[in-house]
């Protein structure tokens, strides 16, 4: 991430906050604080803790300046024990600035969990295509964790209408439709192929074990379609279903989706 990126990150946090804290421990940025006045952002007073003792900074920023805004920037690891920290009920109303690449994505796709970052690295073959992006970033929720991110990429890459796990299915299944006149189940179609190389297909098979109880130690996309076809062919009879078909029946549980 460079400087400009960085300022911009950050002028976007001011909007909305007063105080906003910096740990870099690595010290990637610390020339950017060598300037005795620099600051990142016009109106917004930096404190070193590097240089200001912590009770001084808070004296500044709660009782002399209660209404500046304020970038504490500290070329540390943020303190572990609340209770040696004498800035930790600022920290509480205010906000944390990483300049990473997965913080970076946080803010950008408009999500409230910082614990996100790291999955959002995770994911790094699917956010780095802009395209993809702006596809999550149009249907992303603030409130959205882990898997509901992994939800809607699945929904992009299967270009579903929806973010939903049935409407993503058959997305998938009308993809088959479009691989030419002789359908075969066991020729891979380009939607699943994305979804096993961005990293997709656990959450995709956690999804559809949830909703149709399907299990196997292998799976695999032409097994599912299979299963659901004979479960859905099974249902419409109105007695048993040939004993050679009974294997690929999908547990009583899922039968009703």
């Amino acid at each position: 991430m460079d400087t400009k990126q960085v300022t911009e990150a950050l002028a976007k946090l001011f909007e909305e906050e007063r105080v906003v804290f910096w740990n870099d421990p690595d010290k990637d940025f610390f020339e950017m604080f060598t300037g005795k006045m620099f600051s990142p952002v016009d109106g917004v007073s930096v404190i070193r803790l590097d240089q200001t003792p912590a009770l001084q900074a808070k004296i500044r920023i709660e009782r002399d300046e209660p209404e500046s805004k304020f970038l504490v920037y500290s070329p540390t690891e943020e303190p572990e024990d609340p209770l040696n920290d004498w800035l930790f009920d600022i920290r509480l109303y205010s906000r944390c600035f990483y300049a990473d690449r997965g913080s970076m994505d946080v803010e950008a796709l408009g999500l409230k969990s910082p614990l996100l970052r790291e999955h959002l690295n995770q994911r790094r073959k699917f956010l780095d295509n802009k395209e993809r992006f702006q596809r999550l970033k149009s249907i992303a929720s603030p409130e959205d964790g882990a898997d509901d991110i992994d939800r809607k990429m699945v929904s992009v890459v299967a270009k579903s209408d929806q973010p939903e796990a049935y409407a993503i299915l058959r997305s998938l299944l009308h993809a088959y439709t479009e691989t030419g006149e002789d359908l075969d189940l066991r020729e891979p179609i380009p939607a699943w192929e994305q979804i096993e190389k961005y990293s997709l297909a656990e959450y995709f098979w956690r999804t559809i074990k949830k909703s149709f109880g399907y299990t196997e130690e292998t799976p695999a996309l032409a097994n599912l379609v299979t299963r659901l076809f004979v479960t859905d062919f099974a249902q419409t009879l109105k007695g048993k279903p040939p004993q050679a078909l009974e294997n690929l029946l999908l547990p009583t549980s899922g039968r009703s989706n």
